[in-house]
């Protein structure tokens, strides 16, 4: 994403990952996101709708990126002062691998793991993703 960022000046970032589980936790969900977009979260409420997923927002809030500094690391992705924030803390992580001026236009999706989705019987959430990618 760095390399993106800094490379291709793109119109807009988006990463689809599995980093942590965390999504897992919001049981009947087809994936969680971060974004520091507004619109770019209200075209996810809108569209998921339309397709039938749940999605559900990782907070936006940056100012807890002062909990991934390290004392002997730029940034640290573990062993967070904030207790069961994985895929917080992780947005935040990532985030800080791109550049400030494409923040606004970042988008990180944290999928489930497909295995997780049947069991439960729900969506992917690729076909949310699709209609976000379309719409902007």
């Amino acid at each position: 994403m760095a390399y993106i960022s800094k490379n291709y000046k793109p119109d807009y970032i988006f990463d689809i990952a599995t980093l942590t589980s965390a999504s897992d936790v919001y049981c009947h969900t087809s994936f969680s996101y971060f974004t520091v977009n507004e619109k770019l979260s209200s075209i996810a409420t809108s569209k998921c709708k339309d397709v039938g997923e749940k999605i559900i927002r990782i907070p936006p809030w940056v100012e807890y990126m002062e909990y991934i500094k390290s004392n002997i690391a730029d940034v640290k992705n573990s062993g967070y002062k904030c207790k069961k924030s994985d895929d917080f803390m992780a947005s935040l992580f990532l985030m800080n691998f791109i550049d400030k001026k494409y923040r606004n236009k970042w988008m990180h999706f944290d999928i489930r793991m497909m295995s997780d989705n049947n069991e439960l019987n729900i969506a992917e959430g690729f076909g949310t993703i699709l209609k976000i990618i379309n719409n902007i």
